[in-house]
């Protein structure tokens, strides 16, 4: 047999193929360890075979050459032996913990042992939980067990602060699994804070270059712009000034026309006024003289008819007065007077354009075809 010094746990024996070690033939498979609680010691396997298994065999732990992770080598024949006495094999397992102060604390599931001695190390229960499936696998070290029946354990109420645990249950794990999510989330938080500030630095880089260069953009099209304007606003400035100074042209004409048109207007009306005076003294003029003329004639006939007699006298007197009349009108015609006054032809005419200033004085240099 070869001697190892590893501890093994029961229930990784439990179901393992039983091989011979010299003829590797098929031996069965093991049902249960034979163990005797009184001491905690292992003592050997039951090996079932045949139909349904009921063939049951003994092996002491001697009979042990090695155990693997697929099955268990074995040397020398087995011991045949029974169902019944199989089952009346003592062991610890399924049964109760209990404290000494009436508290279960949970139930033993399995065992750790050595393989060479065959000493169990420690028993492993379950603590309270749901039926057992949730809790925490604690050692139960067998110094620590009171002592025990067939069903339950006694240990004391002061050692359960001292029991290790062998495997966390499903809080612990949770417990374990929470603070492990949260140091990887942590981590992770941790790592993703610097990745996010490496990127904002290089995305702050990028957007910081392209700032300048559209601000540079920006400030060459303003500049561009602001000579497009200037050029723009000159140019207007010049069609401005050439309209303007076209308009102020045509102002200025239309400023003198209209000055000219008001001083001939009242050029026309001084010379209407001066000639409408002067037509009025010569009727009166005219009329005086008539007025004389008529006088003469009057007298000179009387004194014709008084000299000549009525008839002759007055055939005389007409003809006289005819000659008369065209004396006094040549005489008249010679006289100074013609050199002094204006010709009494251009009454009819002074007098036309007098009322034609009178009543028909235009309000616009275009509407006065006299001029």
């Amino acid at each position: 047999m070869t001697a190892q010094a590893e501890v093994f746990r029961q229930s990784d024996l439990i179901n393992q193929l039983v091989l011979d070690r010299q003829t590797l033939e098929e031996l069965g498979r093991v049902e249960t360890l034979w163990m005797y609680p009184p001491v905690h010691r292992v003592l050997g396997f039951i090996c079932k075979s045949g139909f349904l298994g009921n063939t049951k065999s003994a092996f002491k732990l001697s009979q042990i050459a090695a155990i693997g992770a697929s099955g268990v080598l074995t040397h020398a024949p087995s011991e045949p032996t029974e169902a019944k006495k199989v089952q009346q094999l003592e062991s610890l397992i399924q049964h109760e913990v209990w404290s000494n102060e009436g508290n279960q604390l949970g139930k033993i599931t399995d065992y750790l042992f050595e393989l060479e001695t065959g000493k169990i190390k420690a028993y492993l229960f379950i603590s309270s939980g749901w039926a057992g499936i949730t809790g925490e696998v604690y050692e139960l070290r067998p110094a620590d067990i009171a002592s025990f029946g067939k069903k339950r354990v006694l240990v004391a109420e002061s050692d359960t602060d001292r029991f290790t645990i062998y495997q966390e249950g499903i809080s612990q794990k949770l417990i374990k699994a929470k603070d492990s999510l949260t140091q990887e989330a942590s981590e992770e938080l941790r790592s993703l804070t610097q990745r996010a500030e490496t990127l904002t630095e290089q995305v702050t880089e990028r957007v910081r270059g392209k700032l300048y260069n559209l601000a540079d953009q920006a400030k060459a099209n303003a500049q561009m712009l602001s000579q497009k304007a200037k050029e723009k606003a000159q140019i207007l400035n010049e069609q401005l000034g050439e309209q303007l100074g076209e308009q102020l042209d045509d102002l200025s004409a239309k400023a003198e026309t209209r000055t000219f048109s008001e001083r001939a207007k009242a050029t026309s009306q001084t010379l209407a006024e001066e000639v409408k005076e002067r037509s009025h003294s010569l009727s009166k003029q005219l009329g005086a003289s008539f007025q004389t003329l008529t006088v003469q004639a009057e007298e000179i006939f009387e004194t014709v008819r008084e000299n000549s007699g009525f008839e002759a006298g007055s055939k005389q007197e007409e003809s006289q007065a005819a000659s008369s009349d065209d004396s006094l009108d040549d005489d008249w015609l010679d006289d100074d007077w013609m050199n002094d006054e204006p010709s009494l032809k251009t009454e009819p005419i002074l007098r036309n354009e007098d009322a034609t200033a009178q009543h028909h004085e235009p309000d616009d240099l275009d509407d006065e075809p006299w001029i």
